[in-house]
């Protein structure tokens, strides 16, 4: 297993317009919080992104993979190493990483 298909994996050229449109829903919040400091609160919420879109996307390829094999369709999961076994842990490591953020 290398470190480059877990990457891959996460698509992160679909995670960009994700953190766009965060980043812009940040912005429109900006003017109402004073009281933390936004620098923490503009990295947890690229992170949390990544983190949320990144596991949706690795589980819905784990669900897909038996149509992709039927369409020969070359998924990143398809093309690497990985087994849906461990596409599956990843996504779960994504989405409850989440929960162990410090508050």
């Amino acid at each position: 297993m290398k470190i480059a298909d877990l990457i891959v994996l996460t698509r992160p050229k679909f995670q960009v317009p994700s953190i766009f449109s965060y980043l812009v829903g940040f912005f429109f919040v900006l003017s109402t919080f004073h009281s933390f400091p936004l620098y923490k609160f503009l990295a947890g919420l690229v992170l949390a992104s990544f983190l949320v879109t990144g596991g949706s996307l690795v589980l819905n390829q784990f669900f897909d993979y038996p149509l992709d094999q039927q369409t020969q369709e070359k998924s990143p999961l398809l093309r690497s190493d990985l087994g849906r076994h461990t596409a599956l842990y990843c996504a779960l490591i994504l989405f409850f990483s989440l929960f162990l953020a410090p508050s």
